[in-house]
């Protein structure tokens, strides 16, 4: 498929996430075009505690955002879904397990991994999103403080070059990875004609702003994550147009505004804490406590349930 055949694929998750989804989509058939609608900043979240019994991250960012301590790097980490995982790796935490993607069952996982009652875990989490992840840690007896280490600021419009695309009916799809980049998505995209644009949502909950935005079709992942996002996305190019490559939609690829589909972590899957809270799955293939949530997928390769809940 040559470059001119391809659909065009708005993605609007911040970086470095934005580009990771790119890369991949660009193997998946998709033409990406790059507007993020948050922008990440990190947040001074002072030293830390000094009897830590373990560091939990739900999403990639708040690893990329931690304190630069070094015997918080040395306390055990565990992270929702493999990318968090990674990242937290690659900000040199050295013990680190890569859990659930949703907070309820990371909060298990940490019990049945051995966290005494009573043990002070330290959640390094972002301005937005991962509602009840402490809530559950703290039902089972541990202490929890919570930092935020970061926050997605909201950008107000699209780049020039997506509204361009936009208006000259260049765009196939939007890419959708939290709750909250819906809702700013709907107020960018708001005087744009979207008859001909399918939206393809990480979880119920972010699919729930897009409805009445006007989109053609809107098709909500089975999992908020970056092999999810990617299924949903076969589905709209599969299924939404009649020659497949972007002409006008036949049908509703999963739910046209107003119907069902899908779940999410907060609205996901308990509540992709990010994604389903209101930040953006940071949280985007491997599933982010915050990028479910509501802060954003935070990968291409592993969202947050902040993200997907949010």
């Amino acid at each position: 498929m040559t470059g001119a055949d391809r659909p065009g694929l708005l993605i609007t998750r911040p970086e470095p996430g934005a580009s990771a989804s790119a890369r991949r989509m660009r193997t998946l058939g998709w033409a990406p075009l790059i507007s993020p609608l948050m922008r990440l900043e990190p947040v001074a979240a002072g030293a830390p505690p000094p009897d830590v019994a373990a560091v939990a991250l739900t999403s990639a960012n708040g690893a990329r955002c931690a304190p630069s301590d070094a015997t918080l790097r040395t306390a055990p980490v565990w992270a929702v879904g493999e990318a968090t995982a990674a990242a937290a790796r690659e900000a040199g935490f050295a013990d680190v397990r890569a859990g659930p993607s949703d907070a309820a069952a990371l909060a298990r996982a940490m019990l049945a991994g051995g966290l005494p009652p009573g043990a002070r875990v330290l959640h390094l989490r972002g301005e937005h999103g991962t509602d009840g992840f402490a809530e559950a840690l703290e039902a089972a007896g541990m202490r929890v403080e919570a930092r935020v280490v970061y926050r997605m600021t909201a950008l107000s419009a699209l780049s020039a070059e997506a509204e361009a695309a936009l208006s000259g009916g260049r765009i196939a799809a939007a890419a959708v990875y939290s709750p909250r980049s819906a809702r700013l998505l709907a107020r960018a995209a708001a005087r744009f004609d979207l008859s001909r644009v399918a939206a393809a949502a990480i979880s119920e909950a972010a699919a729930t702003p897009l409805r009445g935005a006007g989109f053609a079709a809107i098709e909500v992942a089975p999992t908020p994550d970056g092999a999810g996002m990617e299924r949903a996305l076969d589905a709209v190019m599969a299924g939404a147009w009649g020659d497949g490559r972007g002409g006008a939609p036949a049908g509703d690829a999963g739910g046209a505004p107003g119907g069902d589909a899908g779940e999410d972590l907060g609205g996901a899957s308990g509540g992709d804490l990010e994604r389903a809270s209101g930040g953006d799955l940071e949280r985007a293939s491997g599933g982010d406590l915050e990028r479910a949530s509501g802060e954003d997928f935070d990968s291409a390769s592993g969202e947050d349930l902040e993200r997907a809940s949010g």
